[in-house]
């Protein structure tokens, strides 16, 4: 009755070792990650979006000040969510005016677990993704066509009565066969 313990000794060792290499793989993982963020538009006029990913651990605190003073107002502090990595990312929407974007200086504050100090991304500084100038192009184009294609019509309307084009009557003469076999 040798076999016995042996596997059972060979199951524990087994076992030991995935527990072993599970947990030094978990605490691995479980060292802070630096977000990464930035501050954008869809256009001039949108609203001004303040995004951090690729964090972890998932707490963050993403906040906005306006000329120094925190700002509570306008503001939509949207929900963290999961990356495919581990990581996470979270979305804060500041909505203002145009105007009142160009009149004060308003600010995005980060604070996570991983940065040494608060991360300050200025609004004035925000990148503005211009996808609305495609759609001016697309117009434009289609208004030209059609300007040209109008030009062509009244031109030949035109050329058509100066240059005396009249159309083949289609009354029969008496020189048509067609008209011979009907008599």
């Amino acid at each position: 009755m040798v076999c016995p313990p042996l596997s059972l000794s060979l199951s524990l060792s087994l076992s030991l070792s995935l527990s072993l290499s599970l947990s030094l793989s978990l605490s691995l993982s479980l060292s802070p990650v630096r977000p990464e963020a930035s501050l954008f538009q869809k256009d001039s006029s949108s609203p001004v979006v303040c995004h951090a990913t690729g964090f972890f651990p998932k707490a963050v605190m993403i906040s906005w000040q306006k000329n120094g003073e925190d700002l509570h107002e306008d503001v939509e502090l949207r929900e963290t969510l999961p990356n495919q990595d581990g990581t996470f990312q979270k979305r804060s929407v500041l909505t203002v005016s145009p105007e009142e974007l160009n009149r004060h200086n308003y600010t995005c504050i980060i604070q996570h677990s991983s940065l040494e100090k608060k991360m300050v991304l200025l609004v004035s500084e925000r990148r503005v993704l211009s996808g609305g100038g495609s759609v001016g192009l697309i117009i434009g184009a289609v208004v030209a066509v059609l300007l040209l294609v109008a030009i062509v019509c009244v031109g030949f309307v035109i050329w058509r009565k100066k240059s005396g084009f009249k159309p083949v009557s289609q009354t029969p003469s008496e020189g048509d066969s067609s008209s011979r076999g009907s008599k």
